[in-house]
């Protein structure tokens, strides 16, 4: 009985770590109910890069997100790994405010968006975009989960407004 009581205290205490983690999950930050407007029929190779060190740990689930969303939306066909993309994506964080260490329930993050063509280098789609999120009042009292919901929010709408932006560019096809 002493055993059984360690291992249930022990996945009380895992599954309170995880839950209270700062580390956005990829399905929160994922849009899924996005019509993608006109679909670009050509492949798009995507990058996400954080701008200073200090965000590197955001950079893979954000980039997962990115491209899991990029696939619902079909706004472009295939998102592929190589340089056989027409398109080239690139993602780069900006910033967060407030810092993670402040107490706050709403949290703004800024995302560079510069789409470019890969034959020619040429950007042909580029926006600093802002967003922000607010936690819910019952939320905003556990500071791991506050911080790790506002950012899976305020990164979420980001994705949607680029997306959004994205889809209403005019893009010639490169090949």
């Amino acid at each position: 009985m002493r055993r059984s009581w360690r291992s249930g205290a022990l996945a009380a205490v895992a599954w309170l770590a995880t839950a209270c983690s700062g580390v956005p999950r990829v399905e929160q930050m994922r849009v899924a109910d996005l019509a993608s407007g006109t679909p670009h029929r050509e492949p798009l190779a995507l990058e996400v890069h954080p701008t200073l060190t200090q965000f590197d740990w955001i950079r893979e689930p954000f980039s997962e997100a990115v491209r899991e969303s990029l696939v619902a939306s079909k706004l472009f066909s295939p998102v592929v790994e190589s340089d056989d993309a027409a398109y080239r994506l690139d993602v780069v964080f900006w910033g967060i405010h407030p810092l993670p260490e402040d107490f706050y329930t709403k949290l703004d993050v800024t995302v560079l968006w510069s789409l470019s063509r890969v034959d020619t280098e040429q950007t042909v789609w580029q926006q600093l975009l802002p967003s922000s999120y607010t936690v819910a009042v019952g939320d905003a009292f556990q500071r791991g989960a506050r911080f790790r919901l506002t950012l899976e929010g305020a990164l979420r709408e980001n994705i949607r407004q680029a997306f959004e932006r994205m889809a209403g560019a005019k893009l010639t096809s490169p090949r």
